[in-house]
């Protein structure tokens, strides 16, 4: 079986939730021996030669890369669309040079909108993954506002043309069905973190509760809420709180309890602060299925998170606290439990947290279901 994967680029040469899940698709199809056609817009020298190290020697002998020009143009209001365009039409023009001949497409956000346009009848299925559906779900100001209604055109034309439409599940099946597609042409296969994440030993945690963010620093992710909550429970309460991701300095809290560790770039960094938090805190206004949400808690951390997206499959009463989106309220009375909860009672949700994700979202059992999932597909 081939597959054409169409991307706007693999971690970690992009860096975002949906570029870390196709460099991961990537891994899993290649593993389980199906051909790769992986679309990628251009890199430097540089960035080839670290390419050679993120697929093993065997992972390679099934994934043949195309690099494609990717269009940039002066900022105007939608710009983003157009480059999309020019994008999608230069990948599919590309693999259509190839000559290569494949099962199925799988295109990554608005990669397939050209092909969609153009689609033939001898053409093999395409399957879209937008992932998060942020631009029907709740904004967080007038920008991102303006931002959802130029997304939303393009983004219901290709979900009601593609053939098959890719869903975490839990709302984001419901966004889907919001823009016109039929249900039984969505496919539900959740995310996964990959297996190393794991920790084979969960240690018990004690002394004063320490949280932590990691993410972009995005009106989305709800930031500002969060940094006022942390502000105000820093008054009454004595805990810890760490930020990871670009947050400038005129933003950070003035406070020894509060660490900005800024962008951090390896797994081992990011392990080391997972392991040492007690909760992950996401209080997103919108989200598809967050891969820190996965990766922490693999590591055993449960999380406060906001119902968006397809969270409630991950967070729960028994693995931390679900909470409304954009409720500064809600928020603060979460981490006050979070802070309140005894150390035995933390562990448990630690662990329901861990055995989630063993049981559900690894990419050795995930990996599995879309191999098989493809060849069904590809077969009707």
């Amino acid at each position: 079986m081939k597959v054409a994967l169409l991307t706007d680029g693999i971690w970690p040469f992009v860096i975002g939730g949906m570029q870390r899940h196709s460099y991961m698709l990537c891994k899993a199809l290649a593993a389980h021996a199906v051909d790769v056609v992986l679309l990628h817009p251009q890199m430097d020298e540089q960035s080839r030669q670290t390419l050679k190290d993120l697929f093993t020697q065997q992972e390679w002998a099934h994934i043949r890369w195309m690099e494609v020009n990717k269009p940039r143009t002066h900022r105007f209001p939608g710009h983003y669309v157009y480059e999309s365009y020019q994008y999608a039409r230069n990948a599919w023009k590309t693999l259509e040079a190839s000559g290569e001949q494949v099962d199925f497409v799988y295109a990554k956000g608005l990669t397939g909108w050209y092909a969609l346009r153009h689609k033939k009848k001898d053409f093999p299925p395409i399957g879209i993954n937008i992932h998060g559906y942020e631009f029907v779900q709740r904004q967080a100001n007038w920008k991102e506002r303006m931002n959802a209604r130029m997304l939303y055109r393009p983004f219901r034309y290709i979900n009601r043309k593609a053939d098959y439409v890719f869903s975490y599940g839990g709302a984001i099946t419901s966004y889907a069905v919001q823009l016109g597609v039929a249900r039984q042409k969505i496919i539900e296969i959740p995310g996964a973190v990959d297996d190393s994440w794991i920790t084979q030993q969960l240690l018990p945690k004690s002394g004063r509760r320490k949280f932590i963010f990691v993410g972009r620093y995005e009106r989305r992710k709800g930031i500002q809420e969060l940094t006022g909550v942390v502000q105000e429970l820093l008054r009454t309460f004595d805990f810890e709180f760490h930020f990871v991701g670009a947050i400038g300095e005129a933003l950070q809290l003035k406070d020894p309890r509060v660490t900005y560790h800024g962008v951090l770039k390896t797994r081992e960094a990011i392990v080391q602060l997972l392991d040492a938090a007690h909760v992950l805190v996401c209080p997103s206004y919108s989200e598809g299925m967050p891969n820190v949400i996965l990766e922490a808690m693999s590591r055993g951390c449960p999380a406060i998170a906001s119902n968006v997206g397809a969270v409630s499959l991950m967070v729960n009463e028994d693995t931390g606290w679900l909470i409304e989106p954009a409720s500064y309220q809600s928020l603060k009375k979460a981490m006050e439990a979070a802070i309140h909860i005894p150390n035995h009672r933390l562990q448990i949700k630690s662990a329901k947290a861990l055995e989630l994700i063993k049981n559900k979202f690894t990419w050795n059992s995930v990996g599995k279901l879309t191999v098989e999932t493809l060849q069904r597909l590809s077969a009707r």
